[in-house]
């Protein structure tokens, strides 16, 4: 139960922070993910458009370190 409810919310938050494509509108996927710095508190995401071919790369802030 645990995990279909953390798969549920990964694709929920997933489809809500996927970028529209700058050139042609079209929703972006993401295609590449991996931790800025030492601690795991900052993701680089690559996202790229179907449409168009376009990538664009953007820096998410996941958590505040105590």
């Amino acid at each position: 139960m645990l995990a279909r409810l953390a798969e549920a919310f990964a694709r929920f938050t997933e489809a809500s922070t996927a970028p529209l494509c700058p050139e042609c509108r079209a929703p972006m996927a993401l295609r590449h993910e991996e931790p800025v710095g030492e601690l795991p508190v900052a993701l680089e995401r690559t996202y790229e458009c179907h449409r168009c071919g376009r990538s664009l790369t953007r820096c998410s802030l996941w958590a505040i370190p105590d």
